[in-house]
């Protein structure tokens, strides 16, 4: 009698193995490559040389626009940081911040602190479609 009780215990342990196998087999499908990449965008700044008397101001003025597919055209909303750099492009301080208009456009006045050369460079911050 315990030998048959043992049999069906050990049967019952095979038998949920064998189930408990047949259940985790996994199955794939083939393996694909999805590449997201980053919208293009063009950004412009001008004055690309400009000379101003100390006191003076200068407006720097430039556009956003999206170069791919979706909605290609003016960027508007989009925050536009103005940076000065070094002679190389390296950025050493943010200048201040402005906003495109509905054409992609932006303006941003600034006035220097002091007698020399400046170099400047934007870039933007969109978050959108």
């Amino acid at each position: 009698m315990k030998r048959m009780k043992m049999a069906l215990v050990v049967l019952a342990l095979i038998a949920m193995i064998v189930t408990v196998s047949a259940i985790s087999i996994w199955y794939y499908s083939t393996h694909v490559k999805v590449i997201v990449t980053q919208p293009m965008f063009s950004l412009t700044l001008t004055p690309a040389i400009a000379t101003i008397e100390y006191g003076q101001s200068i407006t720097f003025e430039g556009f956003l626009l999206k170069n791919s597919e979706p909605n290609i055209g003016p960027v508007a909303g989009a925050t536009i940081h103005i940076y000065s750099t070094d002679i190389e492009g390296n950025i050493m301080v943010e200048v201040g911040t402005t906003t495109t208009l509905e054409d992609g456009s932006f303006t941003f006045p600034w006035t220097p602190l002091d007698i020399g050369d400046y170099y400047f460079k934007a870039g933007y911050e969109f978050i959108g479609p």
